[in-house]
């Protein structure tokens, strides 16, 4: 995917911003959109009440961000990380025989089409007020885009690989490691660095209901409040923490993938 010139990115972020204040301004009504400099320091002060403190600067709010950030992130990384490995090594056994191929493909279709945070409730029920069920929710989204990824990629491997590969007498596990990770790897990676992009809005859904702390706490009692200010202030964090994991985990493939890299250079300069 082309990349936008940060002149370009820089621009269009510039106009939303002016599009905003110009709404903000139109309205005329705090509660319903704010203006920027009323978000970046009335709003982002306010969230040092979540400390339990008197004190109402910013350096108290920016405190309280940077800790319910920090527990997201790790809910992030560490359930992410868990369900993209299993659902790569389910999807890898999906390539061992018919069977496993036939299971898969009937399996499958059933996750995909079933949406995510419609079952956030279920895991709610499941786990109640535990912090382990957001765990096991957020590796459990990222497992099924991981597991569907890779199984698409293996789908979409040139049969004349296996086929020749099987010929000259390869075990099946040889045949994995040789032949079918190398060959997805690409596509792997790409799914991983998608799915940590995906991953914020995934901890959002099981914080929501049920954390006591975390960005999804913050989000869910600013709703109950009706504090538009803090709403706009966590959906910018939100979204700028989703870009910065995608791109921070996109140069994973110039490490793990270097001749795809080089690969796509050479058709760019064409």
């Amino acid at each position: 995917m082309k990349r936008l010139p940060v002149q370009s990115a820089v621009f269009a972020f510039a106009i939303v911003l002016i599009v905003w204040e110009l709404a903000a301004w139109r309205i005329g009504n705090v509660k319903l959109l704010p203006p920027i400099r009323h978000v970046c320091g009335h709003s982002l002060a306010s969230f040092a009440r979540f400390s339990g403190g008197d004190s109402n600067s910013l350096a108290s709010g920016f405190k309280v961000i940077l800790y319910h950030t920090g527990i997201t992130f790790i809910r992030v990384i560490i359930a992410t990380t868990i369900g993209c490995l299993l659902g790569l090594l389910l999807g890898l056994l999906s390539s061992f025989n018919s069977f496993s191929r036939m299971a898969a493909n009937t399996c499958l279709p059933l996750l995909r089409n079933v949406p995510l945070l419609a079952l956030t409730p279920l895991f709610v029920f499941w786990f109640g007020g535990n912090p382990l069920g957001i765990y096991v929710w957020i590796a459990f989204a990222s497992f099924v885009v991981m597991v569907t990824a890779t199984v698409s990629s293996i789908a979409n491997i040139n049969p004349d690989l296996i086929i020749l590969a099987t010929v000259l007498g390869t075990r099946i596990l040889t045949r994995t490691t040789r032949v079918v990770i190398p060959a997805i790897l690409p596509d792997v990676v790409t799914a991983y660095q998608a799915t940590m992009g995906l991953a914020w809005s995934f901890a959002l859904g099981g914080e929501y209901l049920v954390a006591r702390s975390g960005l999804g706490f913050l989000v869910s009692y600013s709703y109950i409040y009706a504090d538009m200010g803090k709403l706009l202030f966590l959906v910018m964090l939100y979204g700028g923490l989703g870009l910065l994991t995608f791109e921070v985990t996109g140069y994973l493939g110039k490490i793990v993938c270097p001749w795809n890299v080089s690969a796509h250079n050479e058709i760019r300069k064409k």
